[in-house]
């Protein structure tokens, strides 16, 4: 029962800290349709890395889907970097939005966009995949401004 107290808690903050950041034109769509079932499996926060074994630092939030999903901007904004073959998160894109954040989709099986491309909300701009350094098909995805990393779960609007 205090597991779903919880969870339940959690998601009611996210709801509130969503709709706080909508109105400050901060808000963004899930970067994975609804239509692939995605499914968030790891949190921002601490947590123990299942590869390397040790406490460490998840910057993002990991998140499954079906088979070759498609991965979606979260808002409009400017492709800044791509990269084919980082050795931790294999193919990822990085975007320029608004009020200096970036977004980062990593793990991808494909890039769909390129360098200094602008995107919409919505747009494609990749497959789910499992490149670089991770043991499942996922989607990492990151929210950053200035540098540092902040809860996604901040700035996604989950519809009603």
């Amino acid at each position: 029962m205090k597991t779903i107290k919880k969870v339940s808690l959690i998601i009611c903050i996210s709801l509130l800290l969503a709709s706080f950041t909508e109105e400050k034109g901060n808000s963004f769509i899930f970067p994975i349709n609804e239509k692939f079932n995605p499914k968030i499996t790891s949190e921002f926060g601490i947590k123990k890395h299942p590869i390397l074994k040790v406490e460490k630092m998840h910057k993002g939030i990991d998140i499954i889907a079906d088979e070759n999903a498609n991965i979606q901007s979260v808002g409009k904004g400017k492709v800044i970097e791509i990269s084919e073959n980082d050795s931790k998160y294999g193919k990822y894109v990085i975007i320029e939005h608004k009020n200096k954040l970036k977004t980062f989709y990593a793990h991808l099986n494909s890039i769909s966009v390129e360098k200094n491309q602008t995107v919409n909300s919505g747009e494609k701009i990749g497959i789910i995949g499992k490149s670089g350094r991770t043991i499942s098909e996922q989607l990492h995805f990151e929210v950053l401004k200035n540098g540092k990393s902040l809860n996604p779960l901040e700035f996604i609007v989950v519809k009603k």
